[in-house]
């Protein structure tokens, strides 16, 4: 399977963050592969336009940490969009 290659790396390095992922979801390492894809893909849109990191990153209640990197806390914003709209967040079955 393709999406276990991209993963297997991850065993060793971030144990963590994979059995918290396998814990949350019946999808397990599959989703932490398709988030961290996801992170990758808006990190470099990012990079690309700032400006979309800066309004992506002004909505809110609380002022950003000026010493984050505006790039990357718009990737993790929208990652953590989509974890946040997963149907096993959303539904309690």
């Amino acid at each position: 399977m393709q999406w276990l290659d991209q993963v297997r790396p991850l065993l060793d390095k971030d144990k963590n963050t994979v059995l918290f992922v396998g814990a949350m979801s019946d999808l397990g390492l599959f989703l932490l592969a398709v988030l961290r894809a996801a992170y990758g893909r808006n990190f470099t849109d990012f990079q690309k336009d700032g400006e979309a990191a800066k309004a992506l990153l002004a909505f809110g209640d609380f002022k950003n940490d000026t010493k984050l990197n505006p790039s990357e806390l718009a990737a993790f914003t929208a990652v953590a969009s989509i974890m946040l709209n997963l149907d096993e967040v959303v539904t309690k079955e």
